[in-house]
Parts: structure tokens; C-alpha cells; sequence
């Protein structure tokens, strides 16, 4: 749930418009109540009678117990798609993007953004998006309204944060004698709406007004158009209501007010942005069904749960995307864009997925965010490094060594490959933007540029661990230091002249992040140094003990 600070400089902030509390709010629902298809409307969609219930999948159950593996790389899929169209821009609504240079209607380098891009962008109409199904045109489209007048939700992280002017937001009126073209937006000098009742900027799709488009992309996949809007009307909003149906949204008209969806005046907001896209990756997705690349054997189409089932088992084995073939990811986002899995899908009209490396390229961070097992190419660089001298590193790094007669063996508690898995967790998940650093690219943390430097920072490490736990063979802090010849159980609190309990944070951004110390918490510890001369394993009272105990 992170939103770029600038754009010419990839610097993430917490977003604004997009939390976790909500997404988890709204997966739980989708998950688990989701929407029931009425028996007549389900008998034209071949939908059984025993399974009318729309969900957001997580996974099958099994005798393994690790369907949710599957749940889970759906829940990536989704995200990675969220994160490309919305999150990163800190949007629900649709931003205007497509910029016109052509020099028949442009004559400056830097171009001009159509107003009319309200009506569609990057050559997709967004009026008659999906309503090439009759079905969907029948039961579920909203009534185009001429009259409709209404305009997106500002974004800030456009409007200030840009080193160059941005367009405003979208908006939809209707056509009039006096301003027959709704204009363009100029980016030159500090950037301009200019509107000229005989110069026309056409749009990608030769609009030059906005009458009637009022259905550009809204939540977190910018759902578009008349029938995906009047689908979420039709079961989660007023039309449910009036048919007697169950409604979380009763009283809102999505069809009459598209944008109730994102305004930030309407406290449902931050919810339904969520629920619209969610039950549109349900609809159009999950359940797609259709001919495509990856046919399955049972009935030769392009099956969502299949696809994905093969592509996670695969996924899984090499931990690695391709970035420069097409797979999975870009039938996913092909499906989601265009309606099938093969894009370009009308080669009346060719054009090919917004953003499609964006998008695998989130998948990874999508897939490392829910706790799927992902390496990063740094990480596979420095993992293939790491194996050619994992003999070396087993026999001589981990390897425990006794005071008393100085014999050696193979650590017990420290092994290659429990450190292995948790380099790959801090190099390439990490903690709040924070990553153990292996020689990967400071802005790509995906990418390796340093391998030497890596692993100089990995031999650092070692060799400081080797000196506190390693050798000993030890998690606990042993008592070591002696004090009128004796050693005292209270070095528990502090040994050689520090005091853990004083040991807080002292980073800005730290402060205040510390334990609270509780006088009445009682731990012991559980390991003991190879060295009989040590004393019985000390009682931990302070909590500093206590937190590496207790991990």
C-alpha cells in the first residue's frame, strides 16, 4: 500500500487513499459473504443452482492443507494489477495519461493531453467497454445519460508533487453551442486548460467532447463503463435494494452516481473502491472462460484457477519472472484490460496492455508482501554465489568450538540453510523499506549491481556472528563476566558496562518503537555456551533478554 512521492524519482510514502484496514475489510467480505446470482439470471449465465454464490477465491481445501498457497497468489495477482492502475498513483479515479503529439493537431514537442480523454484513453472506449455482451447490455448497463455532469477526485501527488504540470481531473458535461470541444490541457508554462470553439484536440478515440463519458476508471483496478458499474448497481447497490435483494450499498445509484465510488465526501467510499474491485476481478477474471494461450485439457479454453494453479507451481520451483517473456501475468492483465488472455484482442482496433511490465514487475512485490516464496534475480545471484562454497561455509563458518579442549563440530543451532532463508526474507522482503543489503540496486531492490560489495556485507556479518553465537553454539547471551570473582546472576541486566534496559532507540524514525519494560516479566534462558565453566543459565529480567528469548 505504498504511492510514489514523484514520479521522476521512485521514492514510495504510505498512501493516502489506499490502507490495509480497508483492502482486509473488504477481502473478508468478498470472501466470504460475496453476491448470490439470482436463479433466473444464473440459468442464462450456465451457472449451476448449487453454486450461484460469487466469491473472491483463496484457495481449495485439500488433504495437504496448502490450498491457500493458490488463495494466496490470487490475492498477489490482484494486488500487482491494483498496485500498477491505482495504488502507486494514490488514485481511485482514473487519471488523464494519454498524451497527444500528433503534429497534425499538436505543433509543440511537449504535446497536449485532451480533455475529451474522459471518454476513453489509450484507444479503449470506456463507454462501450464490455458492451460487447448483449447479455450484460440487457440485464445489468446503465441508461447512458447525455446530461450527466460530474467530475474525479483531485490528486495531489499529481498536482504537486510532478516536476511538470499535470492534467486536472476528469470530468463529463454535456456538449453546447458555445463550447462545442472540451479543449486540451497545455503543459507548456506552468500548464492550462485552452478551450477553442474551432480548434478540436481529438482524443485516441477522435472524441472531442465529453458528453456522456462519465464512466472512466474508478477503484482499485479502475473499473469502466456502463455494464461493469451497472453490475456492481445490479448486486450491491440500489437496483439489488429494489428487487427485494440483499444490498450492502441500499440507498446509493451507482448508475446514477458513478462516482459515489471514489468521492471523498462519502464515508462508504473507502470500502467500495475495494468491493467494485474486487467483484469485478471475480466477474471477469476469476470466472473467465474463453479461448486463449495455456489451454487446459478439459474443455480447451483459458481457464483463470487452472492458469494460475500451473503457473504458482512453477512460480514456486524457480522462484523468477521472466521479465522479457510473456506468461501468465500478462494474460492476467490482458483478461482485466482487453477481455481476453491474448492482447491485442480486437485487431479492428490493435493495442496492447497499459503498463504490462509494471505489472509482473508488482507481481513479484505482491507475492513477497503476502508471504509467497520469491527470490529476487539479486537474490538468486547472490544465493548461486553463496552454494558454490556452501561446503566451506558448513565445515568452517558453522562450526562450533569447545574452551575446554578446543575440539570442533558443525554447529547445532546454526545452519547454512536457516540462514540462507532468512538473508532471502531481509534482502529481498525487509522491514519497512529497510533491506539487507547483498549488492542489489538501491531503487530496483529486485536488481543486483554490486555482487563484491554483497558479499563483503554478508562476510561482515558472519564474522560478528561467528564471534557472539556461532562458536559458542548459542541464541541466549551467556553470563560471562565476572565480578569479584564470581558472576552475577543480575548480568542479566548488563554486562562490561552496558545496560540493556537502557538500549533504546535512537534513530528519529525508531523512536518510540521500544519494548515497554515490565518489571514483573519472567523469562529464562534455554541455551547454554560449550564451556563448563560458565554458571547455570541466567534469569532474564531485562527485556532486552527477554525479546531474543523469546524469538
Amino acid at each position: 500500500m505504498q504511492s510514489f512521492v514523484n514520479v521522476n524519482r521512485p521514492r514510495t510514502r504510505d498512501s493516502k487513499q489506499w490502507t490495509y484496514a480497508d483492502f482486509r475489510n473488504a477481502l473478508q467480505y468478498m470472501a466470504t459473504t460475496g453476491v448470490t446470482v439470482p436463479p433466473d439470471v444464473a440459468r442464462q449465465l450456465n451457472l449451476p443452482n448449487n453454486n450461484r454464490k460469487l466469491t473472491f477465491f483463496l484457495g481449495h481445501a485439500n488433504c495437504r492443507d496448502d490450498g491457500w498457497h493458490l488463495g494466496l497468489a490470487n490475492v498477489a495477482a490482484f494486488l500487482a494489477q491494483s498496485m500498477t492502475l491505482a495504488i502507486r498513483d494514490d488514485t481511485c479515479d482514473e487519471l488523464n495519461t494519454e498524451k497527444i503529439t500528433d503534429i497534425s493537431w499538436v505543433n509543440w514537442r511537449e504535446g497536449a493531453f485532451p480533455m475529451s480523454n474522459s471518454c476513453g484513453q489509450h484507444r479503449a472506449d470506456f463507454n462501450s467497454h464490455q458492451l460487447d455482451n448483449d447479455f450484460c447490455e440487457k440485464v445489468y448497463a446503465c441508461d447512458m445519460d447525455m446530461d450527466m455532469q460530474m467530475t474525479a477526485e483531485p490528486n495531489h501527488y499529481y498536482t504537486t508533487q510532478q516536476r511538470t504540470p499535470f492534467p486536472p481531473p476528469m470530468k463529463c458535461y454535456p456538449r453546447t453551442v458555445e463550447e462545442p470541444y472540451t479543449g486540451y490541457f497545455d503543459p507548456r508554462d506552468g500548464g492550462s486548460v485552452k478551450v477553442s470553439r474551432t480548434r478540436a484536440v481529438p482524443s485516441s478515440i477522435g472524441r472531442t467532447d465529453v458528453e456522456g463519458c462519465c464512466w472512466w476508471g474508478r477503484g482499485a483496478l479502475h473499473t469502466r463503463g456502463t455494464c461493469a458499474m451497472g453490475k456492481f448497481n445490479y448486486y450491491f447497490g440500489a437496483k439489488a435494494a429494489q428487487d427485494g435483494r440483499s444490498s450492502r450499498y441500499p440507498a446509493v445509484n451507482f448508475c446514477a452516481n458513478p462516482q459515489a465510488v471514489c468521492n471523498s465526501n462519502n464515508p462508504q467510499s473507502k470500502e467500495m473502491r475495494w468491493m467494485l474491485a474486487m467483484f469485478d476481478w471475480i466477474d471477469r477474471v476469476q470466472h473467465y472462460s474463453g479461448n486463449g494461450s495455456g489451454e487446459n485439457e478439459a474443455d480447451g479454453g483459458w481457464d483463470y484457477i487452472q492458469r494460475s494453479a500451473h503457473f504458482l507451481e512453477d512460480f514456486i520451483k524457480s522462484n523468477f519472472i521472466d521479465m522479457d517473456s510473456k506468461h501468465f501475468i500478462d494474460e492476467v492483465g490482458s483478461v482485466l484490460d482487453q477481455g481476453c488472455p491474448d492482447a491485442p484482442c480486437d485487431m479492428s482496433n490493435p493495442r496492447f496492455v497499459y503498463k504490462a511490465q509494471t505489472r509482473k514487475g508488482n507481481y513479484v512485490s505482491a507475492a513477497k508482501a503476502v508471504g509467497l516464496p520469491v527470490k529476487s534475480s539479486a537474490m538468486r545471484t547472490m544465493e548461486a554465489q553463496m552454494d558454490a562454497y556452501k561446503k566451506g561455509i558448513e565445515d568452517v563458518l558453522m562450526r562450533s568450538t569447545s574452551p575446554v579442549d578446543g575440539t570442533s563440530r558443525k554447529s547445532y543451532r546454526y545452519r547454512y540453510f536457516d540462514f540462507m532463508k532468512a538473508l532471502k526474507l531481509m534482502a529481498d522482503v525487509g522491514v519497512e523499506g529497510s533491506y539487507f543489503y547483498i549488492g542489489q540496486d538501491d531503487q530496483s531492490t529486485a536488481i543486483m549491481t554490486d555482487l563484491k560489495s554483497g558479499i563483503y556485507n554478508v562476510a561482515l556479518f558472519l564474522t560478528q556472528a561467528i564471534v557472539n553465537s556461532i562458536r559458542d553454539d548459542g541464541c541466549d547471551e551467556h553470563n560471562t563476566q565476572i565480578v569479584n570473582g564470581r558472576h552475577p546472576v543480575s548480568n542479566s541486566c548488563g554486562q562490561y558496562g552496558i545496560s540493556y534496559q537502557d538500549l533504546v532507540c535512537t534513530d528519529e524514525s525508531d523512536i518510540g518503537k521500544e519494548c515497554p519494560l515490565d518489571p514483573k516479566m519472567s523469562f529464562t534462558a534455554v541455551t547454554k555456551a560449550m564451556d563448563h565453566r560458565y554458571v547455570s543459565i541466567p534469569l532474564c529480567a531485562c527485556f532486552v533478554i527477554c525479546a531474543l528469548a523469546k524469538l
